[in-house]
């Protein structure tokens, strides 16, 4: 790490304030870059050449000025960081004197620098993250095969694996608007650095999540586990952080939403989207995924038949295919009911069963899929969407 100017005048100027004396910061080719002594920046600094070689201190005297070209006297440490030297720096006075006030000044020199760097790498990378999930969810982006490749290497420096089961979630807050608009807004970008923090510790966040703020919302890429856990897992991940962020932030109007789970970085475009429509419908305080039947209703019809939307189906239309082989056909019960426009009585006659057996069968469909056709008019939309989709899977 080679130290600025910028950075070491900073350093200077807070521990000259702490010691009263002048302070200097000399780089790693024995140049004073930062100085209470402006007139003296720029200028060489035999004695910081001499901790450089050795990395041992540096006592000048009075009496030894002639030996350390462009030095006075005082005394002079290594600044290291990460076991290497960086720099140094140097405290007027007699060296008997500023000995141990060199010592403080070296220690503290050593923390701010610790404490910028730190600063820096997190800064930089934040921007990567927010460089990657920005092309991530551009269509454009993941359309492109090189731009594909591009991603993949973006993801891999930063320890990302694009291809795990993931969802994208967004959420929005709001905090009532005080009398300046300048210190709300500050108090708000604060309080969203705060939640977007919060929600990159454990346990509600792993390695592999990814986490941004893009446009004042923020925006979660979760991983998630394979299998049909993932579905639950997400809820109650979901659930979790609204309640967390509610305690924590209690000022704070917060909502959060889920679009599609999807593992491939293609599909992160569809994802961000689909949480973004949800996070339309969903009311402050409350967690809601594209998955919820209401909102997924409402999605569908924007645009029914797509490779989009058949995937989100996927949910549904898995489980319908499964119950086809049972040995009464529930798909068919099912059919016949929207055919019979929700009418008990008449699906029953059409197919030559008793009302009872009928109820069973929708009980025993609620049991399996969660849906109640013939009492929710969003689930009987539902089971005809998917329906749609298994016919055109039909032979």
């Amino acid at each position: 790490m080679i130290l600025t100017h910028e950075l070491a005048q900073k350093i200077v100027d807070a521990t000259m304030e702490l010691v009263n004396r002048n302070v200097n910061i000399m780089n790693d080719r024995g140049y004073i870059i930062a100085s209470g002594h402006k007139h003296r920046i720029n200028t060489f600094h035999k004695g910081a050449l001499d901790v450089l070689v050795t990395g041992q201190a540096v006592d000048i005297y009075p009496e030894n000025l002639e030996k350390y070209p462009g030095a006075l006297q005082g005394v002079n440490l290594p600044i290291v960081f990460e076991g290497k030297t960086v720099g140094v720096v140097g405290v007027y006075g007699n060296p008997d004197e500023v000995r141990v006030t060199a010592l403080l000044v070296k220690m503290a020199t050593e923390l701010l620098l610790e404490r910028e760097i730190i600063l820096e790498r997190f800064s930089s990378r934040q921007k990567a993250k927010e460089h990657l999930v920005l092309n991530l969810i551009s269509r454009e982006t993941t359309l492109n095969a090189g731009s594909l490749a591009s991603l993949e290497e973006q993801a891999s420096l930063l320890g990302y694996n694009l291809y795990l089961p993931r969802v994208v979630v967004t959420g929005s807050m709001e905090i009532a608007r005080g009398s300046s608009p300048g210190y709300h807004d500050l108090v708000q970008n604060k309080i969203r650095e705060k939640i977007l923090s919060l929600m990159e510790k454990p346990p509600l966040a792993g390695e592999q999540d990814l986490a941004v703020i893009l446009n004042d919302n923020l925006v979660f890429l979760k991983a998630l586990p394979s299998g049909p856990q993932s579905m639950g897992e997400l809820v109650s991940w979901g659930q979790d952080m609204v309640r967390l962020i509610a305690t924590t932030y209690p000022q704070v109007r917060f909502k959060l939403a889920a679009g599609s789970i999807f593992s491939e970085p293609c599909d992160t475009f569809f994802s961000y989207h689909q949480a973004n429509f949800a996070l339309g419908l969903c009311p402050e305080g409350h967690f809601v995924s594209i998955y919820n039947h209401e909102v997924l209703l409402a999605y569908l019809l924007k645009n029914v038949e797509t490779p989009e939307n058949e995937r989100i189906m996927e949910s549904i239309t898995n489980k319908l295919e499964g119950l086809a082989e049972r040995k009464y056909n529930i798909i068919n019960t099912i059919r016949i009911l929207l055919e019979c426009n929700l009418n008990l009585a008449e699906t029953a006659r059409s197919l030559y069963i008793h009302r009872n057996t009928l109820l069973f069968r929708l009980k025993k469909f609620k049991e399996l899929t969660g849906l109640e056709p013939h009492r929710n008019f969003n689930d009987a939309l539902l089971c005809k969407i998917a329906l749609t989709f298994l016919n055109k899977k039909s032979p």
